[in-house]
């Protein structure tokens, strides 16, 4: 199982460089301890909502939300179910 260390802003900026801009997204949620059971959920959006601006002193210090989907990330889009 990977560090329970949570990541920053730059960490994960690292990690994608070089990937295309149109790769899909996914976050897998660890199901026991032992990091072999998991479930794996498309991320389907990010910050704080509309109309919110995430540079407002309001949110200085606060960590950056990305918003997990229900379902199966590998689901074909619209339907739900696996290709």
């Amino acid at each position: 199982m990977s560090s329970s260390t949570q990541w920053t802003v730059g960490q994960l900026r690292a990690e994608l460089v070089g990937l295309p801009d149109d790769t899909p997204l996914v976050i897998d949620i660890y199901l026991d301890p032992t990091g072999i059971a998991r479930r794996r959920v498309p991320v389907v959006g990010a910050g704080y909502g509309p109309d919110i601006d995430p540079t407002d002193p309001l949110f200085e210090g606060q960590e950056y939300p990305l918003t997990a989907g229900y379902g199966d990330a590998r689901a074909e889009p619209g339907t739900g179910q696996a290709p």
